[in-house]
């Protein structure tokens, strides 16, 4: 897994658990 994956996949994780559900 290259660098800007790693960064995109923790980018919408973190965006999944911030935002309201």
């Amino acid at each position: 897994m290259n660098t800007i994956q790693l960064s995109s996949y923790s980018f919408n994780v973190i965006l999944m658990v911030i935002l309201p559900s």
